[in-house]
Order: structure tokens, then C-alpha cells, then sequence
């Protein structure tokens, strides 16, 4: 199979669009549609990041690793079983994309796709709000833990200002 039904890069930024089109592509695609044979078992068209077409039972499908996941070059595989189910992907041959790369496609697509940037704002947001959150819990349980030690033995409790710091309230 060409890989021509496989997504470059370069044909936008938007990775869910790309995804998208490619999916629809692989299942629009007459090529990878078996002749209709009756009494054969076989394996859909299928898609998942990579089209996989039609083949009969029992047959391996090889083709280039998808470039909306991983760098150029290498390999996948996929094998049909015996009762026309795929099996999963072998993308040992494969070398993943950066992570940044991968962060900054979703981070992209999720935008361009919601087409607002107040979600987007909001999301970023929220996000910041519990990446803030977290180091301050941590940072909470560190000075208690540390106060603990210091004045193991000392009577006077400093439990309201933990309260306080930690849950914003004090019962």
C-alpha cells in the first residue's frame, strides 16, 4: 500500500482535523475494499492513526509508521487473526515524535477546534490553578511535617494555620 493515505505533516497544524481527514480518507478509499467474497473471513477497513484495509484472515499487513505519531521511517505491522479481528499494532520499527511535539499538536487542535479562545483561556487556566494547587498541598504537608519535627514536644497547636493554608477554612 502507498503511503499516500498517510498524513504528512505538512498539510496543516490542526492534529484532530488531520487525524480527521485521514480516518476519513482510509474508509472513502475504494482500494481498501476486498471484492466482496462469500463465505471469507476477513479483517475491516480500519483506523488508528494508520488506515489498515481490508484483508483475509490470517494475513499480516505491513506498511511506513504513521507520521501523525511518529518520526520517519520504520515500520508497523498488523496481523488479521484466524476470526477476522485485528490484532494489535506492532510499531517496534517506530520512533515516536518529542513530546513537545506532540503537546503542541493537541494544544493546537484543541484550540483551532473550539475556535474560542475563551475555553481555551479558561482551560489554561484551570490548569494553572491545579498545578498551583498541588505544589502548594505539598508545600503544606512539608512545613507541617517539618514543624512536627522541630517542636515535637511543644503544647501549643498550630493546626488552624495548616487549616487555613491547606483547605482555606478551619472547623
Amino acid at each position: 500500500m502507498e503511503d499516500k493515505f498517510l498524513l504528512h505533516p505538512t498539510e496543516s497544524n490542526d492534529f484532530e482535523a488531520k487525524y480527521n481527514l485521514e480516518r476519513s480518507r482510509c474508509h472513502r478509499n475504494p482500494k481498501n475494499y476486498m471484492e466482496d467474497k462469500i463465505n471469507i473471513t476477513k479483517c475491516n477497513v480500519s483506523f488508528s492513526g494508520a488506515c489498515w484495509p481490508e484483508i483475509t484472515a490470517g494475513s499480516t499487513f505491513i506498511q511506513p509508521c504513521p507520521s501523525l505519531f511518529f518520526t520517519t521511517g520504520g515500520l508497523i505491522h498488523r496481523r488479521c487473526n484466524a476470526s477476522g479481528h485485528w490484532e494489535r499494532m506492532n510499531i517496534s520499527q517506530c520512533r515516536k515524535l518529542e513530546s513537545s511535539q506532540v503537546l503542541n499538536n493537541m494544544k493546537e487542535s484543541s484550540c483551532d477546534l473550539l475556535n474560542t479562545t475563551t475555553v481555551c483561556t479558561g482551560v489554561w487556566i484551570l490548569n494553572r490553578y491545579f498545578a498551583v494547587a498541588e505544589v502548594t498541598w505539598m508545600t503544606n504537608e512539608a512545613v507541617f511535617l517539618l514543624r512536627l519535627l522541630i517542636r515535637a514536644f511543644d503544647n501549643e497547636s498550630y493546626f488552624w494555620y495548616y487549616f487555613f493554608f491547606g483547605w482555606g477554612q478551619y472547623k
